[in-house]
């Protein structure tokens, strides 16, 4: 279609789109319709030196009209009280109507105030409505299209009051009649519209308010959040410059215009011109500042423009630049502005939206009007100031403007960050006074008991306390059924200071748990009149290997540098040949103490020890390596890094090394010599030591790999870094480079597919590319949170993989003004597809992919770099196929792959 040439309207969207675009076309006939027909009387009967103090009478009924809004929307939902808000407005038009009659000033005075009320209450209502119609990634790509109907509405509307006046001879008073017939109309459109609303079922979240004011609910909620302040601020100092402005055009024109139809035309000639000028900026202007500066750049657009109009005027007085700065005010409020003012509100919630929105629209709309009503009254009536010298407060207060508008940018991006990575923690502590009578006795008691799971949670407890006081109980554990209960107690034991137990704890010696045997050791040495070293050289020359391990172990453990050193190499050599399991823990503690031995010995026996049977004895030997950081262990580390009991350890181990040795584990990765899993894992190792070589080398590694696993966890690597938060550089056009492969190959994968879903025998294949599309999608995030915030851009991704569609909507927001130009022409349209076909033409576009058949995108899937995929393909192959698809089965079937090798294999059979 092609209204589609210009707005995104996607299926599903048109009837409510329609409707809408109507509802506000309409309205905004009826406020043309009534405004000129308004200034005119008004300013005929009554003059423009009265028009400050109805500005200030607007300001006064605009509270009322305000609170009572507020609570019909807080207590019903948005389509009834937008409904029979205009049914209310017709009772109004017929009783104005009929006051006419009267010809008193009040009456026109009302109908002023009235008109003005209507055009701000009515046109929010609506706005809210739309803003529960539409989530915020539909609100962004169609807000502009129901504003284009505004602006052909305002058209509409002015230029006919001017035509029925001037042309039909029609009365200005009759205006009314043409507005209360629009009116039943738009009721009827309305009436359509009814459960169409995504809340309108739900329960409102009442607020029990006799008035706004009373409660202040509102109010907190407005000057509790720096954002909402700002849009406060911006909403009202732009209704205080477009009341002044306002207040100018109209004083200038009253003296060029004396008579009544007259003005009336002039004045519909001037709000048609200013709606053509809206249609125009809306077509040719809007939707590109909203797409290239966002929405910071919009809301800036208008308080810039009035700021040159406003100069001139100070120089130049005249009705043509008077119409010149009332006109671009008028023509972008209601286009570029009110649409950006709109999305302003996206980052709320609808809640808030709905506990705010009228508030700022009304009240503080109105509000400010009558502070303008309140300035113009001080300075025309009493300092008797012309129009030229008003021109300069009104060029201050648009300065204010520029700046509340540039503040609001910065504010929108954070709201949506603040919104996308929100996250809540509880943080409970626990104390237990130990030294409590009370306390003592109760845990006497269960340590005394027969429940074990008390017994090690109640040992637990008194991990550092002293147990002096349950001596007694803890020396009956160390005969408990439970090894590690008798662990535990000899442990706490161990604190009291006593030499009562020493043969209780010998006789643990004999235990099979070697942890017992070195802890019971460690109680002698404390506890024994003989010297430590003493009695460690009688465990360390026994005949009983099991009793030399343990104290082994206690030297490892608890032994100083010169106990260390007692430890021998027959000593070492007499545990590391006992492979039986028994040994293990001996053979782990032998590890682990070799790294404060003199270094010939580590070198001899660690590199035996790394590769023994016993995962525990491994990585104590890995963690000894890692703490001696000498050359010869890296490629003994390197090749543990696929040892899934001990990799982690080897991770730690090799990232302990100095940032000299970067370049040399780049060397080994690029070597081919280790395994798949290895140089997956290298790259993570790299990310550990965390230096700007870590950085640039793994940037290197990243450019020449085409292996989307290795790719990966190279990419996760530098994550790694970025999300330390350190002040390392990442070479930025190097990432964009990256990227840019990255988000090339998934519009490949997205293009290929399109075609193979239209494929016979291809629904595994199909399968196994959208798999891979959403491992691409990780890595292009990833990679994009190494030049952002890491946090803004893994926020967007939670919020783009939710199924909450408003949670879509935020983080697509966000991405949408923190990213580039360069990035968001290539990413947006994957994020926000409206369809295939626009995909595949991005496809073509940006990276020039295409496919001239369909068996293009399967033979590219077939000879790209992924053995899976290749399978999948051949798998899907058949007899309807091409010759050139059974060809690359009888290719595959000479495959160095297993999978790929058997699966075409298969295939061929099948084919046969």
């Amino acid at each position: 279609m092609l209204i589609n040439k210009f707005y995104d309207v996607r299926e599903g969207e048109w009837l409510v789109t329609t409707a809408m675009f109507s509802v506000n076309f309409l309205l905004m006939v009826v406020l043309y319709l009534l405004k000129p027909a308004r200034d005119s009387l008004f300013l005929i009967e009554l003059g423009a030196e009265q028009l400050p103090l109805v500005f200030i009478l607007i300001a006064v009924f605009s509270i009322p009209a305000t609170q009572l809004v507020s609570k019909l929307v807080q207590s019903y939902n948005n389509y009834k009280v937008f409904f029979w808000t205009n049914v209310f407005v017709i009772l109004n038009l017929v009783i104005i109507r009929s006051l006419f009659i009267i010809d008193q000033g009040w009456v026109y005075t009302l109908f002023y105030i009235w008109v003005s009320v209507y055009s701000i209450l009515i046109i929010s209502q609506f706005w809210v409505f739309a803003n529960e119609l539409y989530s915020t990634s539909q609100s962004k790509r169609l807000f502009s299209l129901l504003n284009l109907g505004a602006i052909l509405g305002a058209i509409a509307g002015s230029q006919f009051s001017s035509f029925a006046v001037s042309v039909l001879e029609i009365e200005t008073e009759n205006l009314v009649y043409l507005c209360i017939g629009t009116i039943t109309v738009i009721l009827g459109i309305v009436y359509s519209l009814k459960g169409k609303s995504k809340f309108e079922s739900g329960e409102k979240d009442k607020i029990t308010i006799s008035g706004l004011f009373k409660n202040k609910k509102v109010i907190k909620s407005i000057t509790g959040s720096k954002y909402q302040l700002v849009i406060a601020g911006i909403i009202g100092v732009a209704m205080l410059v477009s009341t002044l402005v306002d207040y100018q055009l109209k004083a200038i024109a009253e003296i060029v215009y004396p008579e009544t139809a007259a003005l009336t035309s002039f004045m519909g000639t001037f709000y048609a011109g200013l709606s053509i000028a809206s249609l125009l900026i809306q077509i040719l202007f809007s939707g590109r500042i909203l797409r290239r500066i966002g929405v910071g750049g919009a809301v800036l657009t208008r308080p810039l423009g009035m700021f040159v109009g406003s100069l001139l005027l100070m120089f130049e007085p005249v009705l043509a630049v008077a119409v010149f700065l009332g006109g671009f005010d008028g023509a972008t409020q209601y286009s570029i502005d009110k649409t950006s003012r709109e999305i302003l509100f996206l980052p709320l919630s609808q809640k808030m939206k709905e506990r705010v929105k009228f508030f700022l629209d009304v009240f503080v709309d109105r509000f400010f009007r009558g502070i303008a009503g309140l300035i113009l009254l001080l300075l025309v009536f009493w300092f008797d100031i012309t129009v030229q010298q008003l021109a300069w407060l009104v060029t201050a207060f648009i300065g204010l403007w520029i700046y509340l508008s540039w503040l609001a940018k910065k504010l929108y991006v954070e709201q949506f960050r603040e919104s996308l990575n929100r996250r809540y923690f509880e943080i409970d502590s626990v104390g237990v006074d130990m030294n409590e009578t009370k306390t003592v006795d109760m845990v006497c008691n269960i340590l005394s008991g027969d429940d074990p799971r008390k017994i090690h949670y109640m040992l637990k407890l008194l991990e550092g306390h002293d147990a002096t006081p349950y001596q007694s109980e803890l020396k009956e554990l160390l005969r408990h059924s439970s090894s590690e209960i008798r662990l535990q107690g000899l442990r706490l034991l161990k604190s009291v200071s006593t030499k009562d137990y020493i043969e209780d704890v010998e006789k643990l010696l004999e235990e099979k748990d070697t942890e017992i045997r070195l802890e019971s050791i460690h109680y002698i040495c404390q506890h024994a009149d003989e010297d430590p070293e003493k009695i460690l050289m009688r465990y360390l020359q026994s005949d009983d290997k099991k009793s030399t391990a343990a104290a082994v172990g206690c030297v490892s453990k608890y032994g100083t540098e010169m106990q260390k050193q007692m430890i021998s190499g027959e000593m070492i050599k007499s545990i590391i040949n006992k492979k039986d399991k028994d040994m293990n823990l001996a053979r782990a503690q032998v590890a682990q103490v070799l790294q404060y031995l003199p270094e010939e010995k580590a070198s001899k026996y660690l590199p035996v020890l790394i590769n023994d049977p016993s995962p525990a004895v491994r990585r104590e030997a890995v963690k000894s390596m890692g703490e001696l950081k000498h050359p010869s262990f890296i490629p003994l580390l390197i090749n543990r890094l696929d040892d899934e009991k001990v990799s982690y350890a080897a991770r730690n181990a090799l990232s302990g090394y100095p940032e000299e040795t970067i370049e040399l584990f780049k060397t080994y990765y690029s070597s081919g010599d280790f395994s798949d899993e290895v140089c997956r894992q290298l790259p993570l190792v790299i990310a550990d030591m965390n230096h700007q070589a870590s950085v640039d080398r793994l940037l290197e590694v990243l450019q020449n790999e085409s292996d989307e696993k290795k790719r990966r966890h190279i990419i996760k690597g530098l994550n790694k870094i970025r999300s330390r938060g350190s002040d390392l550089n990442f070479d930025s056009e190097n990432v964009k480079s990256e990227l840019k492969r990255e988000l090339k190959y998934y519009y490949r994968l997205s293009v290929t597919s399109q075609i193979i879903n239209r494929q016979k025998n291809m629904e595994l294949l199909y399968t196994a590319v959208r798999e891979k599309k959403e491992r691409i999608f990780e890595n292009i995030f990833r990679q994009m949170g190494l030049i952002y915030n890491h946090k803004d851009i893994y926020g967007a991704y939670l919020g783009l993989q939710s199924t909450n569609e408003e949670n879509r909507s935020k983080a697509l927001e966000l991405l949408d003004n923190i990213l580039d130009m360069e990035l968001h022409k290539c990413l947006i349209p994957i994020l926000d597809p409206s369809s295939e076909m626009q995909t595949a033409q991005k496809a073509k576009e940006l990276f020039g992919i295409t496919f001239n058949h369909p068996e293009d995108a399967i033979v590219g899937i077939i000879e790209d770099n992924d053995s899976w995929l290749e399978a999948c393909a051949i798998y899907g192959i058949n007899n309807e196929s091409s010759d050139a698809l059974k060809e690359k089965v009888t290719e595959s079937a000479l495959s160095r792959n297993a999978i790929v090798k058997e699966t075409a294999k298969l295939t061929l059979k099948r084919l046969n």
